[in-house]
């Protein structure tokens, strides 16, 4: 078994996306990078600045991490178009129904891995939940610069052959169920206790926000 990790990743600081990819050394091998930006992104191109990427290439190698980057001809329709590419190319490099993928936003760090390797080779669960933290699911909290520790199973998912998503960017399933969705979920692999993920999405530029604030605000985006 193996873990394949994805980033997301467009136009993004190495500040951030070494800290991301520092936290995958010792547990991936394989890291894909698709990059591009999306339709409703302000100025929004299909590639990051060269010097970025530069930065993305030398630290991969660095940390001994194999990297399939990846720009399209085009900035992408949305998020469901991109993140589905991204697993099609995971089923390429993996093998299914035995390795698993690990999301990861370049402004994001796994914190604690613990045990969850063993127990993902053993589990007969085709998703797993992890403790994240670093921005509440509460806007009130937020406002009040309160970050507390929640539930996530947007992370960790099984490599199965018809796993894809579908109808959101955040909505995952396969032909027999949904593994993430508002409702009908899947049974999950409890690594609540052995991952920890922080998201340093409030440190981000203010022309960075600016974008990221009209971007998701925009009617009918997926």
């Amino acid at each position: 078994m193996k873990i394949i990790g994805l980033m997301m990743f467009y136009d993004e600081q190495p500040a951030d996306f070494t800290r991301a990819l520092a936290s995958l050394a010792g547990i991936c091998e394989d890291v894909i990078v698709m990059d591009g930006a999306f339709l409703q992104w302000p100025g929004g191109q299909p590639f990051s600045p060269p010097e970025q990427v530069e930065a993305l290439v030398e630290e991969c190698a660095r940390l001994g991490l194999v990297l399939h980057y990846e720009q399209p001809d085009h900035p992408w329709h949305d998020e469901v178009l991109k993140r589905n590419a991204m697993i099609d190319k995971a089923r390429g490099l993996g093998t299914v129904w035995a390795d698993w993928i690990l999301w990861l936003d370049a402004d994001e760090e796994i914190v604690r891995f613990g045990n969850a390797p063993a127990l993902l080779e053993n589990t007969r669960w085709k998703v797993a939940e992890i403790t994240r933290d670093g921005v509440s699911q509460f806007q009130g909290d937020r406002e009040a610069g309160i970050e507390q520790p929640y539930v996530s199973r947007s992370t960790l998912m099984g490599l199965t052959p018809t796993l894809r998503v579908e109808g959101g960017h955040g909505c995952y399933r396969d032909d027999e169920e949904w593994l993430l969705n508002s409702s009908c979920l899947a049974p999950a692999l409890d690594l609540t206790q052995e991952v920890l993920l922080h998201h340093w999405h409030r440190h981000t530029s203010e022309e960075r926000e600016r974008a990221r604030q009209a971007f998701y605000g925009a009617p009918g985006r997926l």
